[in-house]
């Protein structure tokens, strides 16, 4: 798998997590970044221009100005031109793995612009997402794709101190991987996602037992999380089995 297919199914990995997975050195990861970044943005907007942004916002600053107040003209610059600073300055951060970055990332993941959304939710997730959960967890359905499948994946390592919180953010799992309707590839990640979540609500996820794709995942992680499997008898379907198991039904 090249870094950039790897990003593709996984945009919310890291750097050394792309190293890892593809066995590749941190330029080449630097450079699927760069590649997945243009693809997102347009050509024109890629990791250098992220960091030169981010030095433009630090001089913005130093005069005493907010980024994205002022353009050549002396005019206030488009909302868009604004987001475009604030997305450099995240992903500046990032790469200096600023944790004092986080706070002011978690105000952006309300953000009407999804590039903003996604690159708050990347920092966050790369540096301290536990203490964020209740902010992260609604980007599980967020509109724009690309931040309802990291946000998905980030859902895997997600465990705040709260045991409601803890329970809530299984439970929004259970229900994506079990929603028809959502995207299999969305419905996968959350099967994946569960495996490091404390489940407490196996029986939502009976009836992917019925469902050839997503069947093998679902027996797989039901027995990691019961510590036993569920051995079909004569006549007797997967489902039936693990309800047995379970005792969630007759």
């Amino acid at each position: 798998m090249t870094p950039e297919e790897f990003l593709e199914s996984n945009p919310s990995a890291s750097r050394r997590e792309i190293m890892k997975a593809c066995g590749c050195s941190a330029r080449v990861a630097r450079r699927a970044e760069t590649r997945a970044l243009d693809s997102q943005q347009g050509p024109a907007w890629s990791r250098l221009s992220v960091l030169g942004l981010a030095l433009g916002a630090g001089l913005l600053l130093a005069w005493g100005l907010a980024p994205g107040e002022v353009t050549g003209n002396g005019s206030k610059s488009p909302s868009d031109s604004s987001a475009r600073t604030q997305v450099a300055a995240i992903y500046s951060a990032l790469d200096q793995g600023d944790r004092s970055a986080v706070p002011g990332a978690v105000d952006q993941l309300s953000s009407e612009d999804p590039n903003l959304r996604l690159a708050a939710l990347r920092l966050i997730a790369e540096l301290d997402p536990s203490p964020y959960a209740a902010d992260l967890l609604p980007l599980v359905d967020d509109v724009d794709p690309r931040v309802r499948i990291s946000a998905i994946q980030l859902a895997r390592r997600l465990q705040p101190e709260d045991k409601a919180l803890r329970n809530e953010v299984a439970e929004r799992l259970v229900s994506i991987a079990a929603n028809p309707e959502r995207r299999l590839g969305e419905r996968v990640l959350a099967l994946e996602s569960l495996r490091d979540q404390s489940l407490t609500n196996a029986a939502g996820l009976l009836a992917l037992l019925d469902d050839p794709r997503l069947a093998s995942r679902t027996d797989k992680l039901l027995a990691k999380q019961s510590g036993h499997s569920a051995t079909p008898t004569r006549g007797e379907s997967l489902r039936q089995a693990w309800t047995r198991e379970l005792g969630a039904g007759a």
